[in-house]
């Protein structure tokens, strides 16, 4: 997969798993940016490994890591000031770290760099600008996951407080939405999710193709498989996201449209393993059954099918059946994670 790709299909997921805010509602056309504190560090980890330490507010502390289709996250609540960071990790670790400020102008008076958390189709926002204070972290890091596939111990790091206030932005309109030319997509979803002795797992996979003005093609999959439990004082979520454009290694096989019963065989590629088998028919529920499984870290291989998986499946051939489609997934998948766990999905339609 492209590195932007994958830089942009894991800033989805973080952003979902964590159900960050990013922005109340104000008027059609406008979206209103809350006041927040967030402070971030960078961390040295073990086994080739990227790691850093985010807050938002001041009670939520989040450890990130990640390494080519794999992202883990762990979070806690913790007491987060402008002076630092103090968190229990419990099993995991524990965070104390206070903030020493370079001597440097702290006002941004430019837009500071979009992250997950900031739509990129925002522009012209009205309101006081951030501050951002670059130094150090000084104090004590420590972090071991399970199995020890990675850790971390540190007394001094660097990163950065940033202070955001409330501002009004507007909305720019994308300008594929201003073009006339006409679209023609075809898409299929499928989703797979139980909750097995306290742990969540689910299984998503999307196929999309469009067409689009002249005839050109493009077509994409993403495969995304996902691990959660509450160890202790942490939510621990691992995630495995694969995205190939064109010429995925993929396998869709689905029946066609209003054929019965409705079939579907994923092959999802490496590290995903085995095949995943979906059957609908008549008004009895939908089976997800197979050999579909993945080996996360620190855990071993985890089963994504089985008779215990709840599973929906969607198809589309148009933007307004493709709109559709995801609003019938994110409703499938409410009653087993509630109204954030499943944001995934809006961020994926955005």
């Amino acid at each position: 997969m492209k590195a932007w790709g994958r830089t942009v299909i894991f800033g989805c997921a973080a952003a979902a798993l964590l159900v960050l805010p990013v922005g109340a509602s104000a008027k059609p056309g406008y979206v209103v940016k809350p006041k927040s504190l967030e402070l971030h560090v960078d961390v040295p980890a073990r086994n080739g490994w990227s790691m850093s330490l985010d807050t938002t507010g001041h009670r939520q502390v989040v450890l990130t890591a990640s390494k080519g289709d794999f992202i883990t996250l762990y979070k806690t609540l913790g007491r987060v000031t402008r002076q630092g960071i103090e968190a229990d990790f419990g099993s995991f670790g524990h965070v104390s770290l206070r903030f020493h400020a370079r001597p440097e102008p702290r006002r941004v008076s430019a837009p500071s760099p979009p992250d997950v958390r900031q739509r990129p189709q925002l522009r012209r926002c009205t309101g006081r600008a951030p501050i951002i204070e670059r130094g150090s972290f000084r104090g004590s890091l420590r972090f071991e996951g399970e199995r020890s596939y990675t850790g971390a111990l540190s007394h001094r790091l660097s990163g950065n407080v940033k202070r955001t206030y409330k501002q009004i932005c507007k909305r720019r309109v994308p300008s594929a939405l201003k073009s006339r030319a006409k679209i023609r997509e075809e898409f299929v979803a499928l989703a797979a999710f139980a909750q097995i002795h306290g742990e969540k797992r689910f299984f998503q996979a999307f196929e999309v193709t469009v067409t689009g003005k002249g005839g050109k093609e493009f077509g994409f999959s993403i495969e995304f498989g996902a691990h959660i439990e509450k160890v202790g004082p942490v939510l621990a979520s691992k995630v495995v996201i694969t995205g190939l454009e064109d010429e995925s290694s993929a396998s869709y096989e689905v029946s066609p449209r209003r054929e019965r019963p409705v079939t579907a065989e994923i092959t999802p590629p490496s590290p995903f393993s085995g095949t995943g088998l979906y059957q609908e028919e008549g008004n009895l529920p939908a089976t997800w059954t197979g050999s579909l499984g993945v080996r996360l870290p620190g855990l071993g291989l985890v089963p994504l099918a089985g008779p215990e998986f709840d599973s929906f499946l969607c198809r589309a051939a148009d933007e307004r059946e493709s709109s559709q489609c995801f609003d019938q997934l994110e409703a499938a998948l409410e009653p087993l994670y509630g109204s954030g766990s499943h944001s995934l999905f809006l961020a994926l339609r955005r």
